[in-house]
């Protein structure tokens, strides 16, 4: 874990120390401070109750219980993304989106930087392509009791730049990828009944990518390429009786990462591909903020993530020119998110997550037609991957079935692409959470547009 920040001034010196602004925190005596200790369920109920106490009992009340909900609240920055499948982001260009995300065996476009890089060797000039995902999605949850609770309407989305050069029809290609291979935008009411667990996290994640591949057979290309990312998380978490009374997190980092991929073609009908990205570590650098009962307390933090592997094997198959049938599997290192450590001054503590690897299928299918038009559709299924035991309501994690389908038109250098994405989620049936706060029904809707327009020189 990476050093927490230096600064310098009074009012970060405050902050470094734990105080409170606007509170008898602020004296900063020692005496109001007292060891923390691990969160239990039962103090849900207890915290307006001990909170109503002496002015240095509020303080050491305010800090130790910073530090329980601080915990919780880790366990969100794993959590949900807006898109369904933990917090992988699949979807990262229009064609590939239409079929189903069935492409790394297919490439042929400079999104194949994120899907197969080893594709830009069979790719001719240079060729430049930028795409935008906007997606609106709904989440449910349905009490044991009959209460209803839906996520905020919010329009969310990620967009993608992508340039690929292959110089003369050389041997060799390089290209460079701007996308979102993870990300996170889940927002719950304030006053739901499962606060405690969490209503908001929100995670932008963006990777710059440049890519080699070499092809040392005219029907074999390889290719790989470092990761270079930037994460930012923005957590909260309700730690009182009353809505207003919230934990907020916000950290930031860079980190590295690697990807490659293998694409054989041994026939014209035939082509296979193999697509890596190696696991990754963030630790996110910010703040925590508690305001509970009218006091607020202010505390660096941090907050460490492991990022799982995944692999993509597909094969693709042209009976003709004109079709392009393709299958993939895809497999994500859900494992490696087993624990994650929270850091804060007053010491170090780990969450467990015990999440489960998990597979995704995808199938997808393009047909040509004369005068550069193209359709595509396709379908892809995601296995769940949080167990019933560490569910969170912010985590939309259900088994999600998305079907798709696009338009595709070429005219003279330029290529343009609209797909339609619809995300289902049949009814999830959580018992056993943490407390029982997340028991109950969930169901998974989303609509999503795709949009690109591509440029060869």
């Amino acid at each position: 874990m990476k050093g927490r920040r230096s600064g310098s001034g009074p009012d970060r010196t405050a902050r470094r120390r734990g105080r409170a602004f606007g509170n008898p925190c602020a004296t900063g005596d020692p005496t109001h401070r007292r060891p923390a200790r691990r969160p239990r369920q039962a103090d849900l109920g207890r915290r307006d109750a001990a909170f109503s106490s002496s002015p240095g009992c509020r303080c050491s009340m305010l800090k130790s219980l910073m530090r329980h909900t601080l915990l919780t609240l880790a366990g969100l920055a794993t959590a949900a993304p807006a898109f369904g499948v933990a917090f992988r982001v699949p979807d990262q260009d229009a064609r590939a989106i239409a079929r189903g995300n069935a492409f790394t065996a297919t490439a042929d476009n400079p999104s194949a930087i994120y899907y197969n890089p080893a594709g830009i060797s069979f790719l001719e000039g240079t060729r430049f392509r930028a795409s935008a995902y906007p997606i609106l999605l709904e989440v449910e949850h349905d009490a044991p009791g009959g209460a209803r609770t839906t996520t905020r309407d919010k329009l969310q989305g990620v967009a993608q730049l992508y340039f690929t050069s292959t110089p003369d029809r050389g041997a060799f290609a390089w290209g460079v990828g701007l996308y979102t291979p993870y990300g996170l935008g889940t927002l719950w009411p304030d006053d739901a009944p499962f606060r405690a667990l969490g209503t908001k996290a929100e995670l932008m994640y963006l990777t710059l990518n440049p890519v080699v591949a070499w092809r040392p057979l005219p029907t074999l290309a390889i290719a790989a390429g470092p990761s270079v990312d930037f994460g930012k998380a923005d957590l909260r978490q309700s730690i009182g009786p009353s809505p207003a009374d919230q934990l907020n997190f916000t950290g930031t980092d860079f980190g590295l990462a690697a990807t490659a991929g293998v694409m054989w073609r041994p026939h014209a009908k035939h082509s296979f591909g193999v697509s890596y990205r190696s696991p990754g570590e963030m630790t996110f650098d910010g703040e925590a903020e508690t305001a509970l009962g009218g006091a607020r307390l202010e505390q660096d933090a941090t907050y460490h993530l492991s990022l799982p592997q995944h692999v993509i094997v597909g094969w693709s198959f042209r009976p003709t020119p004109a079709w392009n049938f393709e299958v993939n599997v895809d497999w994500t290192d859900w494992n490696v998110v087993d624990t994650a450590t929270l850091g804060l001054p007053g010491g170090d503590a780990e969450v467990s997550f015990d999440w489960e690897s998990g597979f995704m299928y995808e199938f997808g299918v393009t047909r040509t037609f004369p005068g550069g038009l193209a359709v595509s559709a396709g379908y892809w299924y995601g296995e769940e991957t949080v167990p019933d035991a560490r569910y969170k309501p912010i985590v939309p994690d259900v088994a999600l079935h998305v079907f798709s389908a696009g338009v595709a038109w070429k005219w003279g250098a330029w290529e343009l692409e609209a797909v339609y994405q619809l995300g289902w989620g049949p009814t999830r049936t959580v018992t056993g959470s943490e407390g029982g706060l997340a028991d109950g029904d969930f169901t998974y809707l989303s609509h999503a547009l795709s949009l690109a327009a591509g440029r060869k020189f």
